[in-house]
C-alpha cells in the first residue's frame, strides 16, 4: 500500500518500447494524482515534455486527479480550473482501458470522416530524428561543412 511519485518524460505512456513498464503499472499501481507539465520549460538542461505522477500499490483506487498545466507553474496548487491550469478528475480503469497504452485525454479527441492516409498520399518512414551535427557522409553528399550544427528537413514529391 505504498506511495511514490516520480517525475519522468510524458512519452512513454503511449510508447510501444515502454510495454513491459506499462504492463507493471496497469497490473500493480493506480494513479492518485497526475500534473501534465507538457511543453512547459521548467528544467533548464532538460528538453521534451514531461509529468509528476503519484502512484499507489493499490488497486482499489480508481478517481485521481489530473492537472494540466497550460502557460506557466503559478496555479500548480489550485483547486479549480484558472488560465494557467485545467483540472480533472479522471480513472484508472479506463486510463489503462488500451493494452500497451495509458491515454490520459482520449476523449478530447474526436475523429469524423476519417481516411487511410495511404489512400491520398504515399506513406514513408516519417519523422525520423536528425543528429544535432552534420556527419561526415552528409557533409559529403549534400556539400556541407563537417560537424556544424545543423537542422533538416527533408522533402519529397509524391
Amino acid at each position: 500500500k505504498g506511495i511514490i511519485s516520480y517525475i519522468t518524460s510524458r512519452y512513454w505512456l503511449n510508447s510501444s518500447g515502454a510495454k513491459k513498464l506499462i504492463q507493471r503499472v496497469k497490473e500493480e499501481l493506480s494513479f492518485v494524482s497526475f500534473v501534465d507539465i507538457g511543453k512547459l520549460k521548467v528544467f533548464d538542461e532538460v528538453a521534451g515534455q514531461h509529468m509528476v505522477a503519484l502512484y499507489a500499490k493499490n488497486k482499489a483506487l480508481d478517481n485521481f486527479l489530473y492537472k494540466k498545466l497550460i502557460n506557466d507553474l503559478t496555479d500548480i496548487d489550485s483547486k479549480q480550473d484558472t488560465d494557467n491550469i485545467s483540472i480533472k478528475t479522471f480513472t484508472n480503469s479506463k486510463i489503462f482501458s488500451h493494452p500497451h497504452e495509458i491515454l490520459i485525454e482520449e476523449d478530447l479527441i474526436e475523429f469524423k470522416e476519417c481516411v487511410e492516409l495511404g489512400s491520398i498520399c504515399d506513406v514513408f518512414q516519417g519523422v525520423i530524428q536528425n543528429p544535432d551535427k552534420v556527419s561526415a557522409i552528409s557533409a559529403t553528399k549534400y556539400d556541407l561543412p563537417s560537424r556544424r550544427g545543423c537542422f533538416c528537413i527533408e522533402l519529397s514529391r509524391v
